[in-house]
């Protein structure tokens, strides 16, 4: 199997942060940095926000190259494990039949986890239609959880709560669209223009 399949299935998003490259390639991030820096460093990075990703099917190219040429050193015919890996021969078939098994098999898995992913985003409850505990209106109106608790879900004007049955003491959840309404009634008016009158 593909080391970009792992990664992909491992960190569940397509990038990496450099921490995380360094900690799948066995390096330190002052190390890369330098070589970054350099322009040495073979696993191709950008900045995204403040942070410097790399994407997983580079990191995961770069873990399989490594890995070839560990191979091929391994089984270079002038080397000293040469007679060792003929003697061996049988054994190591028997023991690379799973990998060709999994390598045979990659792209049915990364089917697997585009579909997998494709029903997550399905899945989506667009905003408009969405209903929010206490957290994500704290979230939304950046502010705490016992802010939104103690100060804002008790002024009159704030939505109601929808209380869903099926539990003895039923959560408080907020219809989304109400809340981004109630904030959006607290914005400020413009302030008009002074007209700038120029002197004869």
């Amino acid at each position: 199997m593909k080391a970009d399949i792992f990664l992909a299935m491992k960190y569940e998003r397509l990038v990496m942060r450099l921490d995380e490259v360094c900690h799948e390639i066995g390096a330190e991030i002052g190390t890369v940095r330098n070589k970054m820096s350099a322009g040495t460093f073979p696993i191709p990075t950008r900045k995204e926000g403040k942070y410097v990703v790399a994407d997983v099917r580079d990191v995961g190219s770069y873990l399989d190259r490594c890995r070839e040429e560990a191979v091929q050193a391994h089984v270079a015919p002038d080397g000293p494990k040469a007679k060792r890996v003929h003697e061996n021969h049988n054994t190591e078939n028997s023991q690379n039949a799973p990998s060709k098994i999994f390598d045979d098999n990659a792209s049915l898995l990364a089917n697997g986890i585009a579909e997998a992913v494709g029903k997550r985003v399905a899945l989506a409850i667009p905003g408009s239609l969405d209903l929010w505990d206490t957290s994500d209106v704290a979230t939304y109106l950046k502010r705490s959880a016992n802010t939104v608790r103690r100060e804002i879900d008790v002024q009159p004007s704030f939505p109601k709560p929808v209380r869903l049955p099926g539990t003895a003491k039923p959560q408080a959840l907020y219809i989304a669209r109400e809340v981004v309404q109630w904030a959006e009634s607290f914005q400020q008016p413009s302030k008009a223009r002074k007209a700038v009158v120029k002197p004869l």
